[in-house]
């Protein structure tokens, strides 16, 4: 293999669960005399932009320039993630031929910028490699938009040499879609473990974040963590609350961490019931830490409409906490047969039933054990050794 072998990743912007593979990647290259390189097509997390999910403005508050070569296109202040063209990816051509990389990586071909990137790849015999999220169970579609899709993603992945899944759902789309196995190396959807302390340590957190949010120990905490819109469905926890026997209900507490359009709906209908909650609002990452820790149990309650995985669960496995999980989140699939975790259809009455299960889940170390493929250092190193195969 050359030794001045260099890979150029094309991403939309940075992206807080991405950029920790970025720098992973870069260090494990450079020992190996190799070079990475992160060209993005907007700036919108690190100035900040309105998220219409939170309701409003963000901007991740860990370092996600840092540790790896990388630039923003031309225009990159203007643009934000979007629609088709909202990332126009204008300059990318004239990156592409200045680099002359040995492999084109992109994260999806969702923007015009991908669509641009892989022509111009394709004009100079370049490989491109993909990984993405999209799987084909996150919505419901028509027949007829099931057909035109298929069209477009067999014509782009005939295109795309290499593939990267990020879990069992999206393999099984790229094979539908015309992708051999021998194309395919899983590079599974990961987070920061931001729980490697000492059990002491994680404990005495635990019981401050508590205190701060006046929670007592013996309750159970389940704790819903994301964005409080309709597709998260968190207006469900309430409602199972609601269907727990009278004598169960004063067990629980119920944790949101996140903003959104429907918080003033979810606290007035948790007075109106009389449900124990606490509202934490959103929560940088740098933070979001210690809601885990201070929780027993985390429930990603998604409805079918578009939740491609939910890292939110990855977070509660790190954590060690148990995860009732949405059979429609895209991440059920990979973790249904994990020890405590619970896939279910999140209806009220179902959620119910989660609920009163959770004295009998498994938590701590038994279930951090079941997460070495799904971390930074492990997609990290899928990807290199991609590389050496060049």
């Amino acid at each position: 293999m050359n030794s001045a072998f260099k890979l150029l990743i094309i991403d939309s912007h940075p992206v807080q669960y991405r950029v920790p593979i970025y720098r992973q990647l870069a260090s494990l290259l450079a020992s190996e005399g190799q070079r990475l390189h992160v060209i993005y097509g907007s700036d919108s997390s690190v100035r900040g932009a309105m998220d219409s999910g939170f309701g409003q403005t963000v901007i991740w508050d860990e370092p996600m320039l840092e540790g790896y070569d990388n630039e923003f296109l031309p225009g990159a202040e203007q643009a934000s993630p979007g629609s088709l063209r909202s990332i126009s990816g204008s300059g990318i051509e004239a990156r592409i031929r200045d680099l002359k990389p040995d492999a084109i990586f992109l994260n999806g071909i969702n923007y015009e910028l991908y669509v641009r990137a892989l022509i111009t790849a394709r004009l100079q015999r370049i490989p491109i490699w993909l990984r993405s999220e999209t799987q084909d169970y996150a919505f419901a579609r028509s027949r007829l938009k099931s057909v035109i899709r298929e069209g477009v993603y067999r014509l782009a992945y005939s295109q795309i040499s290499h593939f990267f899944p990020i879990g069992e759902l999206n393999a099984r789309h790229y094979r539908d879609h015309g992708v051999r196995d021998s194309q395919m190396t899983f590079c599974r959807y990961c987070v920061v473990d931001r729980f490697q302390a000492p059990p002491d340590q994680l404990n005495a957190r635990r019981v401050a974040k508590r205190d701060a949010l006046g929670i007592p120990l013996k309750s159970t905490v389940v704790m819903f963590s994301g964005k409080l819109i309709e597709k998260k469905n968190p207006a469900v926890l309430i409602e199972a609350w609601q269907r727990l026997p009278k004598t169960s209900q004063s067990e629980f507490t119920l944790l949101f961490v996140g903003s959104g359009e429907q918080q003033e709906e979810l606290m007035a209908h948790a007075k109106a019931c009389g449900a124990t909650t606490v509202f934490a609002g959103f929560v940088n990452q740098s933070e979001i830490a210690d809601y885990y820790l201070a929780s027993d149990a985390v429930i990603l309650p998604s409805r079918q409409m578009g939740e491609t995985w939910g890292l939110v669960a990855n977070e509660a496995l790190m954590a060690g906490k148990p995860v009732i999980l949405s059979k429609n989140a895209g991440s059920s699939v990979d973790f249904e047969h994990f020890p405590g975790v619970q896939v279910v259809d999140p209806t009220p009455e179902i959620v119910a039933q989660a609920f009163l299960k959770l004295d009998q889940m498994p938590s701590g170390e038994v279930m951090r054990s079941t997460m070495h493929d799904y971390t930074i250092e492990a997609a990290a190193s899928a990807i290199q050794k991609h590389c050496r195969r060049i």
